[in-house]
Protein backbone atom coordinates (compact mmCIF):
# COMPACT_ATOMS: atom_id res chain seq x y z
CA UNK A 1 0.00 0.00 0.00
CA UNK A 2 1.00 3.37 -0.56
CA UNK A 3 0.66 6.70 0.97
CA UNK A 4 -1.11 9.84 -0.53
CA UNK A 5 2.05 11.61 -1.62
CA UNK A 6 3.08 7.82 -3.47
CA UNK A 7 5.59 6.34 -0.95
CA UNK A 8 5.52 3.18 0.98
CA UNK A 9 3.39 3.06 3.75
CA UNK A 10 5.33 2.41 7.25
CA UNK A 11 3.86 -1.23 8.42
CA UNK A 12 0.81 -1.43 9.70
CA UNK A 13 0.45 2.06 9.30
CA UNK A 14 -1.33 4.75 6.04
CA UNK A 15 1.47 6.69 6.07
CA UNK A 16 4.70 7.55 4.96
CA UNK A 17 7.63 7.77 7.82
CA UNK A 18 8.10 11.57 6.08
CA UNK A 19 3.83 12.16 6.18
CA UNK A 20 3.52 10.91 9.48
CA UNK A 21 7.18 12.83 10.47
CA UNK A 22 5.81 16.22 9.47
CA UNK A 23 2.27 15.71 11.10
CA UNK A 24 3.30 14.85 14.63
CA UNK A 25 6.18 18.19 13.86
CA UNK A 26 2.70 20.10 13.29
CA UNK A 27 1.00 18.73 16.05
CA UNK A 28 3.64 18.92 18.59
CA UNK A 29 4.13 23.11 17.54
CA UNK A 30 0.68 23.50 18.19
CA UNK A 31 0.22 21.88 21.03
CA UNK A 32 3.01 24.12 22.45
CA UNK A 33 1.53 27.24 20.52
CA UNK A 34 -1.54 26.27 22.45
CA UNK A 35 0.47 25.61 26.05
CA UNK A 36 2.18 29.39 25.72
CA UNK A 37 -1.01 30.82 25.10
CA UNK A 38 -2.65 29.54 27.93
CA UNK A 39 0.04 30.23 30.43
CA UNK A 40 0.70 33.58 29.10
CA UNK A 41 -3.64 33.85 29.42
CA UNK A 42 -3.19 32.76 33.05
CA UNK A 43 -0.19 35.01 34.19
CA UNK A 44 -1.82 37.91 32.45
CA UNK A 45 -4.88 37.30 34.71
CA UNK A 46 -2.47 36.66 37.87
CA UNK A 47 -0.03 39.48 38.05
CA UNK A 48 -2.02 41.76 39.08
CA UNK A 49 0.06 45.33 40.85
CA UNK A 50 -1.44 47.38 42.99
CA UNK A 51 1.18 50.37 43.58
CA UNK A 52 0.25 51.23 47.45
CA UNK A 53 0.68 47.31 48.57
CA UNK A 54 3.58 46.67 46.19
CA UNK A 55 4.98 49.68 48.41
CA UNK A 56 4.10 48.04 51.89
CA UNK A 57 5.29 44.66 50.59
CA UNK A 58 8.64 46.06 49.99
CA UNK A 59 8.44 48.07 53.29
CA UNK A 60 7.98 44.86 55.64
CA UNK A 61 9.11 42.14 53.59
CA UNK A 62 12.80 42.45 51.11
CA UNK A 63 12.08 39.40 49.00
CA UNK A 64 9.50 37.97 46.84
CA UNK A 65 10.24 34.60 48.59
CA UNK A 66 7.61 34.51 51.53
CA UNK A 67 6.95 32.79 54.86
CA UNK A 68 2.87 32.34 55.33
CA UNK A 69 1.33 31.87 58.35
CA UNK A 70 -2.22 32.11 58.70
CA UNK A 71 -3.20 30.73 61.95
CA UNK A 72 -0.48 31.06 64.45
CA UNK A 73 -1.43 27.13 65.57
CA UNK A 74 -0.62 25.43 62.72
CA UNK A 75 2.60 25.68 60.34
CA UNK A 76 2.82 28.09 57.54
CA UNK A 77 3.80 27.84 53.90
CA UNK A 78 6.80 28.68 51.66
CA UNK A 79 5.76 30.34 48.86
CA UNK A 80 6.59 33.32 45.84
CA UNK A 81 4.43 36.63 45.83
CA UNK A 82 3.60 37.26 42.19
CA UNK A 83 0.75 39.67 42.77
CA UNK A 84 -0.56 42.51 44.70
CA UNK A 85 -3.96 43.90 44.84
CA UNK A 86 -6.11 46.51 46.65
CA UNK A 87 -6.77 45.96 50.73
CA UNK A 88 -3.06 44.66 50.91
CA UNK A 89 -3.81 41.54 49.68
CA UNK A 90 -0.99 39.41 47.94
CA UNK A 91 -1.41 36.76 45.52
CA UNK A 92 1.49 33.60 46.76
CA UNK A 93 2.06 30.69 44.30
CA UNK A 94 2.44 28.25 47.31
CA UNK A 95 4.89 25.35 47.16
CA UNK A 96 2.09 22.88 45.81
CA UNK A 97 1.97 24.92 43.07
CA UNK A 98 -1.18 26.73 43.90
CA UNK A 99 -2.44 30.23 43.92
CA UNK A 100 -3.52 32.15 46.89
CA UNK A 101 -4.78 34.92 48.27
CA UNK A 102 -3.04 36.13 51.47
CA UNK A 103 -3.45 39.55 53.87
CA UNK A 104 -0.09 40.96 54.01
CA UNK A 105 -0.23 40.83 58.15
CA UNK A 106 -0.14 36.78 57.41
CA UNK A 107 3.26 37.31 54.94
CA UNK A 108 6.54 37.06 57.13
CA UNK A 109 10.04 37.13 55.35
CA UNK A 110 11.15 33.17 54.83
CA UNK A 111 14.41 34.00 56.58
CA UNK A 112 13.28 34.70 59.63
CA UNK A 113 12.78 32.47 62.58
CA UNK A 114 10.40 33.11 64.77
CA UNK A 115 6.80 34.89 63.14
CA UNK A 116 4.85 35.10 66.34
CA UNK A 117 4.55 38.46 67.72
CA UNK A 118 4.66 37.91 71.56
Amino acid sequence: MFCRCGNPNRPGQRMCNECHRFLEQHYRLKAHSELLKSRELFYSGVRQYNDQTHRRFKKQIHTPHVLVATDPCKPGYIGLAIGFLPGNTVIVLNDLGRLQRVKLEDIYNYGETSHQSN
